[in-house]
């Protein structure tokens, strides 16, 4: 299996913990599911400028890393059951009874499948039976496909009312163009 590309250049940008410009409230905490992640990357021009300076080439222990965030070029999505996203996005920072007179839409994933090659959440445990989380990438499979899936609800709001809930299904790629776009 050939290891997946991976960009510096993301596809969203954060501000105040939240994807900006999206319909809907898109947190930070889901950079997995957008297949961000923080990845070490050699410093190439660090490491031109100390060889400069030392008059030689660098043992493989000196060179310089830096941490950067890096996004699967495409991006392979992995939201799941139980994620909640809410249009406007403001409404994800504001008390409740704030929120509900402004908001519009709640989207609950109900039941999803991740892309292939998708970064997903894992529980493990050590031989303590201390449990931790770990980011995996999911397998790549024989499907040509490997698309995910997204089976979501939307609850739609008037005046802090519930007047309407339908649910949808689509792939991750059209559930995050949807999240985006709000069509």
């Amino acid at each position: 299996m050939s290891k997946k590309r991976r960009t510096e250049n993301l596809s969203v940008k954060f501000v105040n913990r939240q994807v900006e410009g999206w319909a809907f409230g898109v947190a930070d905490a889901f950079r997995t599911q957008l297949d961000i992640r923080l990845d070490e990357r050699i410093d190439k021009e660090g490491n031109k400028k100390k060889e400069a300076a030392l008059g030689r080439k660098l043992e493989p222990s000196e060179k310089l890393k830096r941490r950067v965030w890096t996004q699967g070029d495409p991006p392979a999505y992995s939201f799941d059951r139980g994620h909640m996203f809410h249009e406007p996005p403001e409404c994800h920072s504001l008390p409740w009874s704030v929120a509900l007179p402004l908001l519009k839409r709640t989207v609950t994933v109900l039941l999803a499948k991740p892309d292939a090659g998708a970064l997903v959440e894992a529980r493990t445990s050590d031989e303590q039976g201390e449990e931790s989380t770990e980011v995996i990438e999911v397998e790549t499979t024989a499907d040509a496909s490997g698309g995910g899936w997204v089976d979501y609800e939307i609850f739609t709001y008037e005046n802090g009312a519930l007047v309407g809930r339908e649910k949808f299904s689509r792939s991750q790629a059209a559930f995050v163009a949807f999240l985006r776009t709000g069509k």
